[in-house]
């Protein structure tokens, strides 16, 4: 018996047999040793493993069996001879499409759906002998971006969901993609998709390598629905790309719908959406849950929507970035349109980071409208980070999204070039008991004010605030403004311009009259409220009585102060307060008076919605 190496012939040198259309080895005899059935063709006896159909067994299984393409199997008749067979490609060898079939003597039925099942000229059912993934070339997409790959990519999704089995999309060449010109649907079943990853390009239209889908119509590109619990749905390490206009004066995008929309399906999501229109859509996800991994891209009106998600929602990582074209006819256009991230009826958000840059908004709370049925709640929401670059709001919520509530750790924002009017970092039109904790916050490049809340029961709280230039537009936009119920309150107070105040017009609740030193004047026509905080640290000595005063920067009578106690100054209470004075009494731990002693301690004087306790004066 030959070596198996030695088998490996050039069938066009091999002598063809009319029956059973058989290449025939120039040899009296080949033994292939595997599992699978046998079957004694002519002197030839052919036991193919199909565990190990690779390489140059592979070939000369094909060779043997006289199949290289998907045309060749189901062209003459092999069920009688053959269990089981091994192609070299789809269309042609080598082009990737390669894979190994089962002969099925039970089936009689199955229709010939150009992936899972192929049906051959003898009527036999050949199937696909997946092992973990079905990879789109083995149902015939090309990935050629001039191909429409629309019916080979449905039918290799259907077929994979039905099965169990996995999706893999393979890399192709940089500027190509599996093209799309209608929406691809799964339903029912969950399915997993997962490609090498994305190469996005180089900020100028073009696209590196990656397994890219290319959505050449303006509808939803995926949609999963109704895929249950039993599962979650996965899109990892795949793209999408749309046929976005060049850019020119007066740009805007293509009116497309969402690049995936995910509908009562649990899933995770890790994905490039270099140009989309709208990124992503969550909605009718009662009790199930959708984990954002990634998702990166060019988004000209929303990245991600989360129209309804209840419970246990986790995003980890949104980079809205100029990935397709870095130009101010695309950037002017989304600095006025782009809400980065919406949020309705979403339920226990554990929130990573967010950047969105030429954003109209990079947080927006908005209502429930898909319903008909009145407002959204958005609840128990936390972020760790968002960073909005050139945006023009930070957070925004609606007047329908009532009781929102929401802590972020850390924030930034500038505010963009491209804004016109005199725009917040921070606006609430109206929405009653939201809330808002922000540990440390900078808002700098302001048109506007850092913050507007309007809202009965509306709340601002922020830890630290780090001031930047505010009302550069020049209307005497105040910095902070609370009006209508709504609250304020910073903890610490870091001025970045000392010629620069923060004042409200008509603003914190219960307190009239304003003042407004190193330069500040109030809103136009407003009775002005004074909002500023002052933070230090300070060394003096006591009277006889164990108190001293010392001057303060509030502008009028503060109505929140703060004394952090020292070991010189066990326990530090206010005594005294006016416009420009505060007066602090030093005890030790017992209560007696530190008499004539030197002490040290912080404080932090300033304005909030409330009056002190005149018991403390």
């Amino acid at each position: 018996m030959l070596p198996l190496q030695a088998a490996a012939y050039d069938p066009a040198q091999a002598p063809r047999y009319n029956s059973p259309d058989l290449y025939r080895p120039n040899l009296d005899g080949v033994i292939l040793r595997g599992d699978s059935s046998r079957g004694n063709v002519s002197g030839t006896s052919v036991v193919p493993s199909l565990g190990a159909l690779d390489g140059t067994l592979a070939r000369v299984v094909a060779w043997l069996s006289g199949v290289s393409t998907v045309a060749d199997l189901r062209g003459s008749p092999r069920g009688a001879y053959f269990r089981a067979v091994s192609t070299l490609g789809f269309y042609a060898a080598g082009d990737g499409g390669g894979a190994s079939y089962r002969f099925d003597p039970t089936d009689k039925t199955s229709a010939d759906n150009g992936c899972t099942v192929l049906v051959g000229a003898d009527g036999a059912r050949w199937k696909l002998d997946w092992k973990v993934s079905i990879d789109l070339r083995q149902c015939g997409a090309k990935g050629d971006d001039t191909t429409d790959d629309t019916a080979r990519v449905q039918a290799a999704f259907s077929a994979a969901a039905a099965l169990g089995a996995e999706i893999s999309v393979p890399t192709v060449a940089a500027g190509k993609g599996f093209k799309l010109t209608s929406t691809v649907t799964v339903s029912g079943a969950p399915l997993r998709v997962r490609g090498s990853g994305i190469d996005p390009g180089n900020l100028q239209g073009s696209r590196g390598v990656g397994s890219w889908f290319h959505l050449a119509h303006a509808g939803v590109g995926f949609l999963f629905q109704n895929t249950g619990y039993a599962g979650a749905n996965e899109l990892v390490g795949i793209g999408t790309y749309r046929d976005q206009p060049a850019p020119a004066a007066g740009w805007a995008p293509l009116a497309a719908d969402y690049d995936v929309v995910l509908s009562a399906a649990e899933s995770v999501v890790d994905m490039t959406m270099l140009n989309a229109t709208k990124g992503l859509k969550v909605t009718g996800n009662v009790g199930m849950r959708t984990w954002v991994k990634r998702l990166r891209g060019q988004f000209m009106q929303n990245a991600l929507l989360i129209e309804r998600a209840n419970d246990k929602n986790k995003i980890d990582y949104v980079d809205a970035w100029p990935y397709w074209q870095n130009t101010d006819f695309v950037n002017s256009y989304t600095a006025n349109n782009l809400d980065t991230v919406i949020m309705q009826r979403v339920d226990g958000l554990d929130g990573g980071y967010l950047f969105t840059i030429f954003a109209k908004s990079a947080l927006r709370y908005s209502q429930l409208v898909a319903t008909g049925a009145g407002t959204g709640v958005a609840s128990e929401h936390s972020w760790k980070a968002v960073y909005a670059d050139n945006a023009r709001t930070f957070l925004t919520f609606d007047a329908g999204a009532q009781y929102a509530n929401l802590h972020i750790g850390w924030g930034t924002m500038y505010q963009d070039p491209y804004s016109t009017g005199a725009h917040y970092g921070i606006e609430n039109n109206g929405a009653p008991n939201v809330s808002v904790a922000i540990d440390d916050w900078k808002a700098n490049n302001l048109r506007g004010g850092a913050a507007y809340m309007t809202g009965a029961g509306a709340l601002l709280s922020i830890g630290t605030f780090h001031e930047g230039q505010f009302n550069r537009a020049g209307t005497g936009a105040p910095a902070f403004v609370a009006v209508n119920g709504a609250q304020v309150r910073i903890g610490q107070y870091l001025r970045a311009n000392a010629a620069q105040t923060i004042y409200g017009a008509g603003a914190l609740a219960g307190v009239t009259g304003w003042s407004a030193p190193n330069g500040g004047a109030p809103r136009a026509g407003g009775t002005g409220v004074f909002a500023t905080f002052d933070v230090g640290f300070l060394s003096s000595t006591t009277s006889a009585t164990g108190q001293f005063a010392f001057p303060h920067n509030v502008g009028q009578t503060p109505n929140d102060v703060l004394l952090s106690p020292s070991p010189s100054c066990p326990d530090a209470r206010l005594y005294y307060a006016d416009a420009t004075t505060l007066g602090v009494r030093c005890s030790d731990a017992s209560g007696a008076a530190l008499a004539n002693a030197t002490v040290s301690l912080t404080y932090r004087a300033g304005m909030v919605g409330r009056s002190l306790p005149t018991s403390n004066y």
